[in-house]
């Protein structure tokens, strides 16, 4: 898989309130297609670790992503 070059994707977040909380929405876009599964599964990773620590909990270790 080819580098992915600093600068060369546009990360975009949105936060709308919902009820009582926030609504967290996150696009990224140019992701060539080669790269996309491998960052779906990182900002999974890291947005469900997110939820947890914004509700007070804790995520405990990060494994990472692949872990």
């Amino acid at each position: 898989m080819p580098d992915l070059p600093p600068g060369s994707t546009i990360v975009e977040i949105d936060l709308e309130q919902d009820g009582d909380g926030t609504l967290v929405r996150l696009t990224h876009r140019d992701m060539p297609t080669e790269h996309a599964d491998v960052h779906r599964v990182g900002w999974e990773h890291y947005l469900t670790r997110l939820a947890v620590c914004a509700t007070g909990g804790d995520p405990g270790p990060d494994l990472g992503a692949g872990g």
